[in-house]
């Protein structure tokens, strides 16, 4: 199924695929004294803006003061210092698309095809399994345990959700519960899923991306599935705030009312100007402005009633008034 990607999300993928997935990198693995090199290489370049690799540290014996004074302050003697075993993942630097208008154009056609579509779990994959099982085997050898099971990635998405309103509980907090090994598992699902290099449900590149936690089932609208392993995947931020467990005719109306807001943010940005603002641009542009958002709207609209449909049904639906549903720009000029 196609991806979409924006031109420096398919650049960075295109490395990605260059570096460590084609067949002369696999083999490579074989040999153990690049399979390590490889390995934390290839953590760094999957998580790009996300997380990093860094080495831990721990003292071989904690610093002691004199009898009823502190501890001495100040740096440690490099050789009271030894490294632990296992890399932390901690926050990266965040890398963010270079050219404002082709992040807002990716905003408004992963919108869209939010909208189109919808989301299809485990759809989009990009890798194949002996890569997967690879980026698994890196994350094993190389990653401390407690980053995996760690607040930042095995518990991202449990976070300030909240009981909807039509609960007892409405505006409660809902508590993260978790079972043995669950943290673990969860973990490695979000690690896995975000090395494949876009949204797995949706389709859509996650570098460059703000990421959270995507619920599959909203936690608000079932709060049994808040930490369940098959329920989560990373995604993009802005999405996520912006859709939030909304269901039906609401989120397919806020998607819309997204993807305008989008587009005038893009006007906007080419322009100087809003595309509501009346000083400095004249009536007909103020008027073909006007006519194109009303255009585009009845489109979204119309594409989501048809979307599923067979050509018999359309026809069907569409027999006796296909001129006066079909919107045109024609006919919105006049």
């Amino acid at each position: 199924m196609k991806l979409l990607l924006s031109p420096q999300q398919q650049r960075q993928f295109e490395k990605t695929k260059r570096l460590f997935f084609n067949d002369e990198a696999r083999a490579l693995r074989n040999d153990p004294e690049l399979r390590e090199v490889m390995e934390l290489g290839l953590i760094n370049q999957l998580y790009e803006g996300w997380k990093n690799l860094e080495p831990r540290y721990g003292l071989r014996a904690m610093p002691k003061g004199k009898k009823g004074q502190p501890a001495p302050m100040g740096p440690i003697p490099r050789e009271e210092v030894t490294p632990l075993k296992g890399y932390a993942l901690v926050n990266d630097d965040p890398v963010d698309i270079d050219d404002e208008a082709e992040q807002i154009l990716f905003l408004i056609d992963e919108t869209d095809r939010m909208l189109t579509q919808g989301e299809q779990p485990g759809a989009f994959r990009t890798m194949r399994d002996d890569d997967r099982e690879f980026v698994r085997q890196a994350i094993r050898n190389n990653v401390f345990s407690g980053s995996i099971t760690g607040d930042s990635i095995a518990a991202l998405g449990t976070k300030g959700r909240k009981y909807p309103a039509s609960s007892e509980k409405a505006g409660q907090s809902i508590k993260a519960v978790w079972e043995e090994g669950q943290r673990d598992a969860r973990g490695m699902s979000i690690l896995l899923d975000k090395a494949e290099g876009v949204d797995v449900d949706l389709g859509s590149g996650t570098f460059g991306q703000e990421v959270d936690g995507m619920h599959r089932i909203a936690a608000a609208n079932d709060p049994s599935l808040l930490t369940a392993v098959d329920n989560i995947r990373p995604g993009n931020a802005s999405l996520n705030r912006a859709v939030g467990n909304l269901q039906g005719p609401q989120l397919r109306q806020t998607l819309i009312n997204r993807k305008l807001n989008l587009r005038n943010q893009l006007f906007e940005l080419e322009n100087g100007m809003s595309p509501i603002q009346r000083g400095g641009i004249d009536k007909r542009t103020n008027r073909e402005n006007l006519q194109q958002t009303r255009f585009d709207n009845s489109l979204d609209k119309l594409i989501v009633d048809i979307q599923g449909m067979s050509p018999e049904e359309l026809a069907q639906k569409y027999k006796d008034s296909y001129v006066d549903k079909v919107v045109t720009m024609e006919a919105l000029k006049e």
